[in-house]
């Protein structure tokens, strides 16, 4: 069922109208009936695992608490073990067959086989690194385990946050289920402008540069690289309206039931740097990999090797390049089981680790040039700059797979295709959907863009609601006709969906 649907509008309401008819004490277990309907719809087969899966989670947590230090561990390694190795099997079984069908290739004609017949749990992804994350802050001490297997459960499986995050931490969400979710006019307020802004960013950025983008990566041999080019800038735009319209879609949805979850991104193209776009980036998986992954990596390197250097470098500096360089290479492939989102991945801790090397050479070159890094020039400079960068790794993650990302990046780096003549990178564009499909995108990207330098400034929610109730109804109305006239319906997928 899609957040875009119908059917789910309707049933979204519906359950919106029970939840604050009923007495507070029952909220949270209806809401926990509606989120089990919610998964069972997408894969009912697959609700046992769920269940069972949390199940275990609530004992082992519980055991960890009247464990000592050895029983401990060892209820986390079993927990670990439980929950990665569901998470391996359903998403990573054939691709590591595909390494192992080079060696032995019965193996793989079997795997191949019953491919079709396997199909991946909704929302695995989001769901499993909340539950690993529930287990190492209860090891760690840094929250109490859940007395009540049901307020778990909801948290698991909570509807808004399940196809696609936020991911939220057992210390936040748990808590907010305690107290059953009030009413509150403010939240409905809020949630309403939240949704409203994310089926506009969505429907009306982000699936109509689809339609420019997709033939692009599709028949990238058939383009100029003027027009590769810009296809892979439009693609960063429409795949952070498609994913942030979902965050603030479930964001708002949770907010209408009362209920805080986290921000998730916080308007990543204005970043100064690789590191400063991955701290706005689907903030709570950066979050997750940062507290999981990458200091645990550096820390476990400097114990590791105590020595103040190697090969004549500060060991900090060799940890923080091997921890970015694993972290984002597993980020990559959480996002797929494929070379391409590898690649992706250690793109980007290629570019972490530059950056961190980098430092000092970079301040003094300014210093030299009298380059001030507050100035606004050098802001712009680097704005620019990381989304360049950010935007040629998206073609890896674009691209259906590493031969056709680097034919992209062959086609785009040819000298003789940028004077050849040929379509430039606009007309060769408006020529996949029309000129006025081009006109539309360019005009809700700019809008786009208005949005965000305003959102960095004051919240557009306060903002919205100091106008006199005329002018806010009519901006009100002004969007939800945008939606209705330039709104596509079609492509309703998301793109982190399929995460």
């Amino acid at each position: 069922m899609s957040f875009l649907g119908l059917d789910f509008l309707l049933a979204a309401s519906l359950a919106l109208l029970v939840f604050y008819a009923i007495p507070v004490k029952w909220r949270p277990g209806f809401l926990l009936a509606v989120s089990l309907a919610f998964f069972a719809l997408a894969g009912p087969a697959y609700l046992p695992l769920v269940l069972l899966l949390t199940l275990a989670d609530f004992l082992l947590a519980r055991g960890m608490a009247a464990s000592g230090p050895a029983g401990r561990r060892r209820l986390l390694q079993l927990g670990l073990l439980l929950n990665v190795g569901v998470l391996v099997f359903f998403k990573y079984t054939f691709f590591l067959n595909s390494l192992l069908g080079a060696l032995l290739p019965d193996w793989g004609r079997a795997f191949s086989a019953a491919r079709n017949t396997l199909l991946v749990p909704l929302g695995l992804s989001y769901f499993i690194f909340k539950k690993i994350s529930y287990l190492l802050d209860c090891y760690w001490a840094r929250q109490q385990p859940e007395k009540r297997f049901s307020r778990l459960l909801l948290y698991v499986v909570f509807f808004p946050e399940i196809t696609a995050g936020p991911i939220d931490r057992a210390g936040r969400l748990l808590p907010q289920f305690a107290r059953g979710g009030d009413f509150n006019r403010l939240d409905i307020s809020a949630g309403l402008h939240q949704v409203l802004w994310g089926v506009f960013k969505k429907t009306v950025i982000a699936d109509r540069l689809a339609t420019l983008v997709g033939p692009v990566f599709q028949h990238h041999g058939q383009y100029p690289p003027q027009a590769i080019l810009a296809a892979a800038l439009l693609f960063s735009i429409q795949v952070y309206a498609d994913f942030s319209g979902y965050s603030d879609m479930a964001i708002g949805l949770g907010r209408l039931f009362g209920y805080r979850l986290q921000m998730n991104f916080d308007r990543p193209y204005f970043a100064l740097t690789i590191g400063d776009f991955w701290k706005r980036w689907h903030i709570s998986l950066s979050q997750w990999l940062r507290d999981y992954l990458f200091l645990p990596l550096s820390f476990g390197f400097l114990r590791r090797f105590p020595q103040a250097r190697i090969l004549g470098l500060k060991t900090e500096m060799h940890a923080y390049a091997a921890a970015s360089l694993v972290t984002m290479a597993l980020c990559g492939l959480w996002h797929g089981a494929s070379w391409n989102f590898l690649f992706w991945g250690l793109l980007h801790g290629l570019f972490l680790a530059g950056g961190y090397f980098s430092r000092r050479a970079r301040r003094r070159l300014k210093k030299k040039l009298g380059i001030s890094s507050q100035s606004a020039l050098n802001r712009v400079w680097q704005q620019l700059v990381t989304f360049l960068l950010v935007s040629l790794a998206w073609i890896f993650f674009k691209s259906d797979s590493l031969p056709a990302a680097l034919g992209m990046f062959r086609r785009l780096l040819a000298p003789s295709g940028w004077f050849a003549g040929e379509a430039r990178g606009a007309a060769a564009l408006s020529g996949t959907a029309g000129k006025v499909e081009l006109a539309v995108a360019l005009a809700a990207v700019g809008m786009l863009l208005l949005v965000e330098i305003l959102q960095g400034r004051a919240r557009i929610g306060h903002l919205l609601r100091s106008l006199k109730w005329p002018l806010r109804w009519a901006i009100y109305y002004l969007f939800i006709l945008g939606i209705l006239f330039f709104g596509m319906f079609t492509a309703t997928e998301f793109v982190y969906q399929g995460f």
